[in-house]
């Protein structure tokens, strides 16, 4: 049954996506990405290292039920990027998106698996 939900709350991230690229015209992410300013460059990695070294410190920790988390820190950061920087390309609102999904994602896996 969890799987079922995962696989439900994929799709509709899917669908949705869709639906807000055409009914708002934004324009698609790219599968890189370049920051604006070193500052959130610095914010980015700092995340990743925080998340390496909670793995080093806590060997028991599961982060498989931390992924969604880091990925919603991640797409916050560069939503509000592309929000200060770049606010005509409409991009942020793509990248908050991501960032609820991966919020809905990490909360239903640690309900379903934690």
């Amino acid at each position: 049954m969890g799987y079922l939900i995962l696989l439900v709350i994929i799709i509709l991230w899917f669908f949705l996506g869709r639906l807000l690229r055409q009914k708002y015209n934004l324009p698609k992410r790219m599968w890189g990405y370049k920051h604006e300013r070193k500052g959130f460059a610095v914010l980015f990695y700092l995340i990743i290292l925080a998340c390496i070294f909670y793995a080093y410190n806590n060997p028991n920790a599961n982060l498989f039920l931390l992924f969604p988390f880091i990925g919603t820190l991640v797409n916050v950061s560069f939503s509000l990027e592309q929000f200060l920087y770049k606010r005509t390309n409409r991009l942020y609102i793509v990248y908050l998106f991501d960032a609820v999904v991966w919020f809905v994602l990490g909360i239903a896996v640690n309900l379903i698996f934690g």
